[in-house]
């Protein structure tokens, strides 16, 4: 059977970061912030540092300043969510950020770390694409749901061929912590490159199995149309509504495609075709909180990475949590009961609940190597 998921158009994922915007988001702030606090009350970042107009009219004075202040921002959208004029103050951030680079101001030091699992994982030894005859479908994993969930990956793809027969896969990284971080030549150049593989074979949707990785192929302008495994999923496959019938959960909804309800509905009817019972936290869908992961901003100030964790956590309380993000499911773990969706797709049928994992970094490479071959494995097999 061949489905049409409700397309998510090149920048949908809800008024993404973008790349500029006319007047400077620095100067848009300096004369449109009214000062009404609103986000204010609900980020630390703009608590300890004053409203998104002041700091925008600070940048006149101190600009290596607030260019480094930029690097404390979650990027997560919930100021502009919350503005009543329509104002992104995240924006002014990321543009911050992309300007440090282009100076060559050195406010990435402390990411290296991240910057370099980026770099592994667009490494030969971990990519790999398969393109079935009259392929015009790909499944884009992305790198942590493929290194948290190697089993559970390979039975999402499976799942989704039962969809659509000739979809393919791509595993690669999609270069969004160099988006996050101000590289935005170094995107530009690998996501040009991944389009063009990818147009040159006659791919017409790209369907990811990564929120991060949904909203960096919406940055950019393009051809194809983006939506995501779930979405797929939802309401083209029959799930046993038994499965785990009497549990209450509820769900956490990604920063990175906040504004995306389309696909937060879509993951609410898994879990209801599952026989979950929802119960909603008061901070979700458009609403929701930070993981504490977003922005890169525990590579500088894990302090402020911990505050958005504890408060999602705080709000979640004893009940179980649900996310369709890796690393949202990995910086939730201190909940206890945090759990991929992916998790409740394929969970063992002798439990009747899912039991909650974490991996290491090197049980993560060492996953997605497997994933690969597997892949080329079976690809081999039907040679």
């Amino acid at each position: 059977m061949t489905c049409t998921p409700s397309p998510i158009q090149a920048t949908s994922p809800g008024r993404p970061l973008s790349v500029a915007a006319v007047p400077s988001p620095v100067a848009d702030l300096q004369e449109n912030c009214r000062k009404c606090r609103k986000c204010v009350a609900a980020c630390r970042v703009l608590d300890q540092n004053g409203t998104p107009g002041d700091i925008a009219r600070s940048y006149d004075s101190s600009p290596v300043t607030v260019r480094r202040l930029a690097y404390s921002c979650s990027l997560c959208n919930l100021c502009q969510q919350i503005c009543p004029y329509d104002l992104a103050p995240s924006e002014m951030f990321l543009n911050l950020r992309q300007e440090a680079v282009s100076l060559g101001e050195n406010h990435l030091r402390p990411h290296r770390r991240l910057l370099n699992y980026e770099w592994f994982g667009s490494n030969a030894i971990f990519r790999h694409l398969h393109l079935p005859v009259d392929c015009e479908t790909i499944f884009y994993p992305g790198c942590a749901l493929t290194g948290a969930r190697p089993e559970e990956t390979l039975k999402l793809y499976r799942l989704l061929q039962t969809v659509e027969p000739t979809i393919g896969i791509m595993l690669d990284c999609c270069n969004k912590p160099s988006h996050d971080l101000g590289r935005q030549q170094f995107f530009q150049k690998r996501f040009s490159a991944r389009m063009q593989t990818l147009a040159k074979r006659n791919i017409r949707r790209i369907v990811t199995g990564c929120p991060s990785c949904l909203q960096a192929f919406s940055i950019l302008p393009h051809k194809f149309t983006i939506t995501t495994a779930y979405s797929m999923l939802a309401g083209n496959v029959t799930l046993n509504p038994a499965r785990f019938s009497g549990l209450t959960c509820s769900v956490h909804d990604p920063c990175s495609i906040r504004f995306a309800g389309t696909i937060h509905a879509d993951v609410r009817s898994i879990c209801k075709a599952l026989g979950l019972k929802l119960t909603e936290m008061v901070h979700n869908r458009e609403n929701t909180f930070c993981c504490g992961e977003g922005g890169g901003v525990g590579f500088i100030d894990r302090k402020l990475s911990t505050e958005w964790n504890r408060k999602r956590v705080i709000e979640a309380e004893d009940q179980l949590l649900v996310t369709y993000c890796a690393g949202c499911t990995s910086q939730l773990r201190n909940h206890g009961n945090v759990h991929h969706l992916v998790d409740l797709l394929f969970a063992d049928e002798s439990n009747d609940k899912p039991i909650a994992r974490t991996v290491t970094s090197l049980q993560s490479w060492r996953n997605r190597l497997m994933v690969k071959i597997r892949l080329m494995a079976a690809r081999k097999k039907l040679q």
